[in-house]
């Protein structure tokens, strides 16, 4: 689970590095917060995520397995494969 918004900094994650293909992750953030997927690549199994996810310019979420995202979606000029 990550407690902060930044996908991108190990540190912000419980197990201190960031999820990887194998890995079903849950995002759980406070109502009006939004996690964000800054740059690069991020290759997950599954993703539920209760709080809103914004993917911006030149990043791109892959998920292998269906996922839940609950909260605002925003596709800043980045993909979701």
């Amino acid at each position: 689970m990550i407690d902060v918004s930044d996908w991108n900094t190990p540190g912000n994650w419980s197990t201190g590095a960031l999820p990887g293909p194998n890995d079903d992750v849950a995002v759980s953030l406070a109502v009006g917060q939004v996690v964000t997927i800054g740059s690069g690549s991020a290759s997950i199994n599954t993703l539920t995520c209760d709080c809103g996810l914004t993917v911006n310019a030149g990043a791109t979420l892959t998920l292998a397995n269906a996922s839940q995202i609950t909260g605002a979606l925003t596709l800043a000029g980045g993909t979701i494969a």
